[in-house]
This record gives C-alpha cells, sequence and structure tokens, in this order.
C-alpha cells in the first residue's frame, strides 16, 4: 500500500471515530471541529491566510482549465478522456 493511501485511510478512520464520538450527528460534529478553532487559532490563522494567498492562483488556473477541457462540439463533458 501506498504512502497517500495509508494516509488518506488514517484521516477516514480519524473523521470516522470522531463523527461515532458525536453520535453521527452533523451539528454536534461540526461543533466538535470548530472547537479546534479555538484551540489552534494561530495554525487557523496561518492557514487561512495562505489558503486566501492561493485561491487567486487556484481558481484562475481552473478556469484556464476548464475552458482549454471544454469539448468542441459544444457538448457537455462526461469526465472521460478523449
Amino acid at each position: 500500500m501506498d504512502t497517500y493511501r495509508e494516509l488518506i485511510d488514517s484521516i477516514r478512520e480519524s473523521r470516522r471515530q470522531m463523527s461515532e464520538e458525536c453520535n453521527h450527528d452533523s451539528a454536534r460534529y461540526l461543533a466538535y471541529l470548530q472547537s479546534f478553532n479555538a484551540k489552534y487559532s494561530k495554525q487557523v490563522e496561518l492557514f487561512q491566510n495562505r489558503a486566501a494567498d492561493g485561491l487567486a492562483d487556484v481558481s484562475s488556473a481552473s478556469t484556464n482549465r476548464s475552458q482549454s477541457a471544454a469539448p468542441s462540439s459544444g457538448q457537455p463533458n462526461d469526465g472521460r478522456a478523449i
């Protein structure tokens, strides 16, 4: 198993356990996740700043990609390779 798959599986398992602790109640789960914002406020702020700085780059790259990937026939792209 590759490292990325193991990491993703670990994250999914952690999320599943947290959801279970909240009795799979989405409102409680979100409140639980948001409680970490205060605990890790410095890290959250750094992440938000990085995300805000990178959003312009990501959104313009995404727009350019979607425009270049659009089929010339005008038909919707179903995601399959051409």
